[in-house]
C-alpha cells in the first residue's frame, strides 16, 4: 500500500444493527463494508471484525478503498456523521491487550502490564474514573495479525497488523489505592500499514486547556517496536487480534480534572480525543 492510500478502518455501532459495523474511511467519512461489498457486485463476505480484519487480514479492503478513492462511492453504503457510536477498532472479547511502559522509563529491560481488552473506549466517549484528577498518558498501539511465541524483532514486526493511537489513563498508584486503572481509549481507526511506515520517527501533537505541546518522536524509546513485541512473545501468549500499547510517548503524559478533554493528533493521519467522568458514589454492591 502506498503511503498516500493507507487503508483506515473503523468499528462503530449503528442503530439499525444489533452488532458493531466494520467501515472503510475515506476523505473523513465513514462507509460500511459489508454495504459496499453489495454494491460492487460481490456477495457479502460475512464475518465480524475480528474475522473479516485480523483472521481474514482484511482481504479485498484495499480494493474497495481504491474504488472510493477513485471516486465510486455508494451512498448507500455511507454511515451519517452523528448517527454512529465509534467504537475501539478491536474485537476485545477476542484479543488480549499488554501496555508497554513508557519511553523514559529506565530498566534494562521492556516493563508490561496485562490489561482488560474488554474495557477499550473509544474516541470522544466518556472514560469513567474514580478520582478527581486523572494522568493521561498518550502513544500508539499495535494490532496483531498473527500468534507470536518467542520471535525474533524482525518476525515480530511482520506480525503487526496495522496501528493506532492510545490514551492511557491512570489516577495513582493503584497497587497504593486499591483502585483498578481506568479504561483506555483506543482509534478512532486501525490503519493498515504493518510496517509502520510513515509514523515512526514522527511527534503527536497534544491539546489541553487551549495549549499545543508535542510530544518526542513515539519511537523515541531504548527498545525497538520489534525488540519490544519480541521481548512480550517470549513472557505473552500473544494471538492474533491482540492490541500491544507501544507505551506513552516523551512528553506524552497529561493531567486532567475530571471531565476535561484532551485531543491527541498524529498530524495528516488521525486524531483522537478523550475525557473523563467521575464515577459518582454507589453502595448498591453492598449486602445490607
Amino acid at each position: 500500500m502506498s503511503k498516500l492510500a493507507i487503508v483506515k478502518i473503523a468499528r462503530v455501532r449503528v442503530a439499525e444493527f444489533a452488532t458493531p459495523v466494520t467501515a472503510l474511511v475515506c476523505d473523513g467519512a465513514l462507509y460500511d463494508v459489508a454495504l459496499l461489498e453489495v454494491a460492487t457486485g460481490r456477495p457479502d463476505r460475512g464475518g465480524d471484525f475480528f474475522e473479516r480484519v485480523v483472521a481474514g487480514r482484511a482481504a479485498g479492503f484495499g480494493e474497495l478503498h481504491a474504488r472510493l478513492l477513485a471516486g465510486r462511492r455508494a451512498t448507500e453504503a455511507r454511515i451519517v456523521e452523528g448517527e454512529f457510536l465509534p467504537l475501539a477498532p478491536c474485537d476485545g472479547a477476542r484479543g488480549a491487550y499488554v501496555q508497554l511502559g513508557p519511553s523514559d522509563l529506565d530498566t534494562e529491560e521492556p516493563a508490561f502490564e496485562s490489561r482488560d481488552s474488554r474495557a477499550f473506549v473509544g474516541d470522544a466517549q466518556p472514560v469513567v474514573i474514580r478520582a478527581q484528577s486523572v494522568v493521561a498518558s498518550v502513544g500508539l498501539a499495535v494490532m496483531l495479525a498473527e500468534d507470536l511465541e518467542a520471535a525474533g524483532p524482525l518476525e515480530a514486526l511482520r506480525a503487526v497488523l496495522g496501528w493506532t493511537l492510545i490514551i492511557e489513563w491512570s489516577h495513582g498508584d493503584a497497587a497504593k489505592t486499591g483502585r483498578p486503572r481506568p479504561a483506555s481509549t483506543l482509534g478512532p481507526w486501525l490503519v493498515l500499514q504493518p510496517n509502520l511506515a510513515g509514523v515512526l520517527g514522527k511527534s503527536l501533537a497534544l491539546r489541553h486547556r487551549g495549549e499545543l505541546r508535542m510530544t518526542d518522536a513515539v519511537d523515541a524509546r531504548a527498545f525497538t517496536v520489534g525488540e519490544s513485541l519480541a521481548f512480550l512473545s517470549h513472557h505473552v501468549a500473544l494471538r492474533a487480534g491482540d492490541v500491544v500499547g507501544l507505551g506513552c510517548a516523551r512528553g506524552g503524559r497529561v493531567q486532567l480534572a475530571a471531565g476535561e478533554r484532551i485531543h491527541v493528533e498524529l498530524p495528516g493521519v488521525m486524531s483522537l480525543e478523550g475525557w473523563t467522568s467521575e464515577l459518582p458514589v454507589a453502595t448498591a454492591w453492598r449486602a445490607s
